[in-house]
């Protein structure tokens, strides 16, 4: 429904903008702290409510179980994978707390369900 995206950092914030804002879709191939940068800048001006934190937080985690599925690599890693999650930013070799703990908990369903689904899934 809302296109393609480079990264989720992109969609994050490309999620909050109005749709009359002429660089909105610069954010959809966005990714990394370039990304962050360009969702600050157009939030200043051009930012919108328009989903309840609920609806916001399911699109994120659809948006990662989009990715698991576009790449089953990763989906076997995640199966596979023991270490806790953690969200967090690294700023000039100074780690920094991401805040928003309910993607660690989303990730933490995603290993649950990449362990279900054994990493057998198709896209059609």
């Amino acid at each position: 429904r809302e296109g393609t995206f480079a990264s989720r950092e992109g969609y994050w914030y490309w999620l909050g903008i109005r749709g009359d804002c002429p660089r909105r879709n610069e954010l959809k191939k966005a990714h990394g702290f370039k990304a962050k940068q360009l969702g600050r800048e157009l939030k200043e001006k051009w930012a919108e409510l328009v989903f309840t934190e609920e609806q916001f937080r399911h699109k994120i985690k659809y948006a990662i179980w989009q990715t698991l599925v576009q790449h089953q690599e990763l989906l076997l890693m995640l199966a596979a994978s023991e270490l806790p999650f953690a969200h967090y930013y690294i700023f000039n070799n100074n780690r920094k707390d991401g805040g928003f703990a309910w993607i660690v908990q989303i990730w933490e369903e995603s290993r649950v369900w990449a362990r279900t689904v054994g990493g057998v899934i198709t896209c059609k």
